[in-house]
């Protein structure tokens, strides 16, 4: 097994950072807006308060944004590399990557960004169980957002 270097661990770190910082911005207004929110609670309560609170249109808003926030990273890596770089490993792993988890987020922002137009609206009520379906997929977004990014960083090349 490949030892991690400095300069690969904090690219991971640094990516990690601009995740999570763009992650709690996202959220934010959702968390202000929401007062009485308990401290400790699963993701799916979570939903179901803010989704009580009328602020579950926050909560997939949040999620559309780091699908692009991961869309345009891997986006400019792939674009990067294949301008400046030769095809190599790393690109490989990116160009992989792209193709997998392209569709995936793509069909994300169109089914969020109707989600969030009809919540935003309050033309459909929710059951408990679909929100639960909606956090499940926001969920894997998120996870799957993460991911990217962690494997964008470990791919990359160090520069000379």
């Amino acid at each position: 097994m490949k030892r991690l270097s400095s300069h690969r661990l904090l690219r991971v770190v640094l990516r990690l950072a601009a995740w999570f910082i763009a992650l709690a911005v996202a959220l934010f207004p959702a968390f202000v807006a929401s007062r009485n929110l308990p401290h400790t609670v699963s993701l799916f309560e979570l939903g179901r308060l803010l989704y009580a609170n009328g602020h579950f249109a926050d909560f997939y808003f949040a999620g559309m944004i780091m699908s692009a926030f991961s869309l345009s990273n891997l986006w400019e890596n792939i674009i990067t590399k294949f301008l400046w770089d030769t095809i190599e490993s790393g690109t490989k792993t990116i160009a992989i990557l792209a193709a997998a988890i392209f569709p995936l987020f793509l069909i994300f922002l169109f089914y969020g960004l109707m989600t969030y137009m009809t919540l935003i609206r309050d033309e459909i009520i929710l059951s408990p169980d679909e929100v639960n379906f909606d956090v499940w997929v926001i969920i894997v977004v998120l996870l799957v957002s993460l991911g990217t990014e962690v494997l964008i960083a470990l791919s990359a090349k160090p520069h000379a």
